[in-house]
């Protein structure tokens, strides 16, 4: 560990000292750069995680076990996918729907992988889309020569190393309006990850008229401890903030999804 590492983690554990650092490393040669040299063999012998789990640093595997009490008694449960991305490749979404028979609704701006969702992933609802905190045009930006396709909103990357890519305009609604159009007024998990607009994405749901009960959201920084300002706006709608995985999401779970949380982990979480 560098030691601004680990400065940054003493930190983390000084401010938050009730909330998870949970960490699952890769051990490669490299980067996983293209679908092509990705196995979840490699995953599974690397992570130590049974081949039923497909997220990149055990996502699925966290959320799983937090939510399953909740999952068996509610298996039809709503997973929101945000900026989904490959329906397989490193999905957060994928175990809750083949593994829980979860229904998905997966959005994402990137129309080329709607024919990809279209063939693997036939049960879920993909949505071409941008979010945001209100309805406006924007200007997508899509990294080039990149096999693991991706896309951010100008202004709002975190990788400013970027620095060949397509242009595209198009208009960003916000989420709430996408789940009444499906009828979704109940949201087991909602996955936010966008490169770096997460925080607006979430100004575009109104929680007075959605019931969502665990977010895991992309909260990457140089820093490694994230932005507190969602953790205080998420706080103030009555969620804990519980975990921090892999020094990039957050895991939140609403109140109502802790039977009786103790002062001794309720106050120094609900005080960011």
């Amino acid at each position: 560990m560098r030691i601004d590492e680990a400065i940054s983690d003493l930190y983390f554990k000084i401010k938050y000292p009730f909330v998870k650092k949970i960490f699952r490393n890769l051990k490669r040669n490299g980067p996983i750069t293209s679908t092509s040299e990705f196995t979840y063999n490699e995953i599974i012998q690397n992570m130590y995680f049974p081949s039923t789990y497909y997220s990149g640093y055990g996502q699925d595997y966290y959320l799983s076990s937090i939510l399953l009490n909740y999952i068996s008694h509610h298996s039809d449960s709503w997973v929101v996918d945000v900026g989904a991305g490959e329906p397989e490749f490193l999905s957060n979404s994928l175990y809750f729907e083949k593994y829980y028979n979860c229904q998905i609704l997966a959005i994402d701006a990137v129309e080329e992988f709607a024919d990809k969702w279209s063939e693997l992933r036939p049960k879920s609802n993909f949505v071409i889309s941008a979010l945001g905190a209100s309805e406006a045009e924007m200007e997508l930006r899509m990294p080039m020569n990149n096999e693991l396709t991706s896309s951010f909103i100008f202004g709002h990357a975190h990788d400013s190393k970027i620095v060949e890519y397509s242009k595209r305009r198009m208009m960003s609604y916000r989420l709430e309006c996408i789940l009444e159009k499906h009828a979704i007024q109940v949201v087991m998990l909602l996955l936010i990850n966008v490169n770096g607009s997460e925080f607006e994405d979430l100004k575009g749901l109104n929680f007075n008229k959605v019931e969502v009960k665990c977010i895991l959201l992309r909260n990457a920084s140089s820093n490694l401890i994230g932005c507190n300002d969602v953790r205080k706006y998420l706080v103030s709608r009555n969620y804990v903030f519980v975990a921090r995985l892999a020094d990039n999401d957050d895991v939140f779970l609403h109140q109502s999804m802790i039977n009786g949380i103790p002062n001794w982990f309720n106050s120094p979480v609900t005080t960011i």
